[in-house]
């Protein structure tokens, strides 16, 4: 037996960013990069559309940093000064939800695929009654920004399953939910398989100053965001950068929701069990406790405030827990702007309900109109967009 983490990797995500926040960054939302500018051959900003409020603008900066994961390649091709050459291999990794019942495992399981021997893991969910297993190892040459489980990924991984435990039997009906992500990987330059392709980062420097961080992965985050912070403070040599300023303190300063707002001591460590406890003695029920304490650290509090405040904000919205007082906490205070922003990246719906939250769907798209100010005609599109998205991550039609 070894020991290893599990996390919401969207969730960590948005934490990230909202640490950033809390540090003076500034946030933008829905913003597609769609060229840089220069100034004197040098990279001074980034040209964007925005695709809530239908416009265009430029962002300038003293540096700009391309660390965009899969689009890596896409922004390198915008600057006149890097080569043209593809520095990626993308490849693709599938997972599949069943239900704790219909596959009872308790611990993760290390297996080889009996198809062609890679390393598949069967896992128990933080969701408590859910399983995951994954995940494939494609190469991947489609659109990046459509990127969705395809029949035999969905075949592979069930292979796996029933043979670690033929008696489940599993089938695409057992399929809760799935999802499928990029490998950002450096391109290597011997013909090394897809598991065995390096999953180290580098960091490159065009000629025109764009500094790109490309490969690595979601363990490697940190260390990859300081390693960017000292290339940066290399380049700048004084030139617009204090040297009094700290270079990066993340390893010094927990993620947003780990510590109590104006809480100073950071060796006072989170823990799931204090917050919910805290939680229901304001007499939050212990469901809704656990699944706010587990999504939302600390920040858990506001949307208690909230839920306390009036009935209204109590009403189940369906799903796992959801609430009218989780809907206002991620649209107000996580710039959820639409369905998906708030079913697949704020809260578990999407991937861990087999209807992915499409019961109370209506009801839901009714709270963020109210929010954000949507006409009847986007509200539709948005619930029909979102069943769209529901449909290609489940091997069977999805419907209401």
């Amino acid at each position: 037996m070894f020991y290893d983490v599990s996390t919401d990797d969207a969730r960590l995500t948005l934490d990230t960013v909202k640490s950033a926040a809390e540090h003076g960054a500034q946030i933008i939302n829905h913003c597609e990069v769609i060229g840089l500018s220069y100034n004197e051959y040098k990279c001074d900003g980034i040209k964007v559309v925005d695709h809530i409020l239908k416009k265009e603008g430029i962002i300038k900066g003293n540096y700009i940093v391309n660390s965009t994961g899969p689009w890596s390649d896409s922004i390198l091709a915008l600057d006149d000064a890097s080569p043209t050459t593809k520095v990626l291999r993308l490849t693709k990794g599938v997972h599949i939800v069943v239900d704790k019942k219909d596959f009872p495992l308790h611990s993760a399981i290390f297996m080889r695929s009996p198809d062609d021997g890679r390393v598949v893991w069967p896992t128990p969910s933080t969701q408590d009654d859910r399983i995951f297993i994954g995940t494939t190892d494609t190469t991947y040459e489609g659109d990046v920004n459509d990127v969705h489980p395809e029949k035999e990924d969905i075949e592979y991984l069930l292979n796996v399953a029933n043979h670690l435990m033929p008696k489940a039997n599993l089938t695409e009906k057992h399929v809760i939910g799935s999802w499928a992500g990029l490998r950002p990987l450096i391109a290597p330059k011997d013909n090394l398989s897809n598991s065995k392709t390096p999953r180290e980062h580098q960091i490159k420097v065009s000629d025109s100053g764009l500094v790109s961080i490309i490969g690595g992965k979601l363990t490697s985050h940190r260390i990859m965001g300081m390693h960017v912070i000292d290339k940066i403070l290399e380049i700048d040599n004084n030139t617009y950068i204090s040297p009094s300023v700290m270079p990066h303190f993340a390893d010094k300063v927990p993620i947003s929701g780990a510590v109590k707002t104006g809480e100073t001591d950071y060796t006072k460590k989170y823990s799931k069990l204090d917050i919910q406890g805290e939680l229901m003695d304001r007499d939050i029920p212990s469901d809704l406790a656990g699944h706010w304490a587990a999504n939302y650290g600390y920040n858990a509090f506001n949307i208690a405030e909230l839920w306390l405040q009036d009935d209204r904000y109590k009403k189940d919205l369906g799903g796992r827990s959801l609430t009218i007082a989780e809907v206002n906490y991620c649209v107000k205070k996580e710039a959820a702007c639409s369905l998906q922003d708030l079913m697949v990246r704020r809260t578990p719906h999407f991937f861990w309900n087999g209807k992915g939250g499409l019961e109370k769907i209506d009801d839901i798209a009714q709270e963020m109109q109210i929010l954000l100010g949507w006409s009847n005609a986007q509200k539709n599109e948005e619930i029909a967009g979102y069943k769209i998205l529901i449909n290609k991550h489940r091997p069977m039609p999805v419907e209401i």
